[in-house]
Parts: structure tokens; sequence; C-alpha cells
């Protein structure tokens, strides 16, 4: 049984105890104790567990999602804003879209390349550049996606979420399941928008959200 679980029950008991002691107190005209200082004090302990328990519970949330969070720490800081900086010295209007994945598995090899064949349809082409940062903080590759006119947008796939599936795999058995396999299905994708949650306001603390990067799921949603 879980902890959630018995604190729930444990709260049920206390607020039915205090309500039963309320009715006796109001209706039973001579009980065989005093009802007062019991309805008052189980109100009390109600009261109070209500609010350490929701404490506790939100305590536990935060530290449920601390992994997605510190992924998008890393991202923002060692990735995105190192690489648009260097992006916006050479071009003022450059636009780097971050690919915001249904679920886990659009992350996967195959599926990038499924997803970046899709382009053909609209004309478009793409190639990895290198961006070489400053303060000798290295080179990072990044998807530029160019149309007919010299046109261009950035683009990324955050292949750091991946790291995710591990989590996950712990957090539930790996039993191959339909059961486990939707469980791990849902938690992925409270991950993922823990991630873009967290991205996002980083970047609105840095100026960049929304004027030089815009988040999408698919690849027709860029502009050009």
């Amino acid at each position: 049984m879980s902890i959630k679980l018995i604190s729930n029950i444990f709260q049920i008991i206390l607020w039915c105890a205090s309500f039963i002691l309320s009715l006796i107190w109001i209706f039973w005209t001579n009980p065989p104790f005093e009802p007062e200082p019991l309805t008052f004090a189980i109100g009390l302990i109600a009261v109070a567990s209500t609010a350490i328990l929701k404490k506790y519970d939100n305590k536990l949330e935060q530290e449920k999602f601390c992994t997605a969070n510190a992924l998008a720490v890393g991202y923002v800081n060692n990735f995105i804003e190192p690489i648009l900086t260097q992006l916006l010295k050479n071009n003022k209007n450059s636009i780097l879209y971050i690919f915001i994945p249904e679920k886990l598995s659009d992350l996967y090899p195959k599926n990038i390349d499924r997803l970046v064949a899709q382009l053909k349809e609209r004309n478009l082409s793409n190639k990895t550049i290198n961006v070489k940062l400053d303060e000798g903080r290295g080179v990072r590759d990044v998807m530029t996606i160019n149309n007919a006119n010299g046109e261009n947008v950035y683009f990324d796939f955050p292949s750091t979420l991946l790291t995710l599936n591990i989590l996950i795999d712990y957090k539930i058995e790996s039993k191959k399941n339909s059961f486990n396999e939707k469980e791990k299905a849902l938690l992925g994708k409270l991950y993922i928008a823990k991630f873009k949650e967290t991205t996002q306001a980083l970047l609105e603390e840095k100026n960049l959200y929304p004027k030089f990067v815009e988040f999408s799921n698919s690849l027709n949603a860029i502009r050009l």
C-alpha cells in the first residue's frame, strides 16, 4: 500500500470522526463522554494533517519531475543559449525550433529520419552545420533547414530526453505487458511536458522565447 493511499485513508478517518463527534455534540443530550473537546482536538488534527500531507505531496511531485527539470536546465544553458548567441551574431533574425515529441520514442534515430524525410514534400532541404562557440566552449552541431529562396531556420531534436527512459523503467516494472507500457507512455508524456515547461521558462528569463525560439512537434509547422 502506497504512502499516499495510507495518508488519504488517515485523513478520511479523521474527518469522519470529527463529523460524527460534531453530530453527537449537537444532537445527543447526555452522551457518555464529553464530545466537545474531542471534536475540537480531532478537528485540529485533521486540519493540521491535511496541510502537512498536502505540503508533502507537493514536495514529492517536485521531486518526481526534478530529473526533467535538470535536463532542461542543462539543455538551455549548455546548448540552446550558446548556440543562439553565436547564430544571432551572424543573423539577428535567426529562429531555432525545438522539437517537442509526443512520446519519447519519437526521438529514436529511425523516427527522426522519417520526420526529416518529410521535408522533401515541402521542397525544403536540410543539413547539419557546426557552430563554433565562444570562450572555448567547443563546437555544437545543429540542423539547418532551407527553402529554395535561401531562407533558413534552425532545428534541434533534444535527444537528452531519451535518458528519461532509464528512469521510467526504474520507476515502473519493465515486465512486458500492455498495462506497464501504458504507464510508461503516460509517465513519459508527463516528463516531456515538464521538460518543455522548464525549458520555456528559462528561455523567457533569458529573453530568447518567443522571439528567437519556437516549439514544434512536427517539421510541417516550420514557417518557411
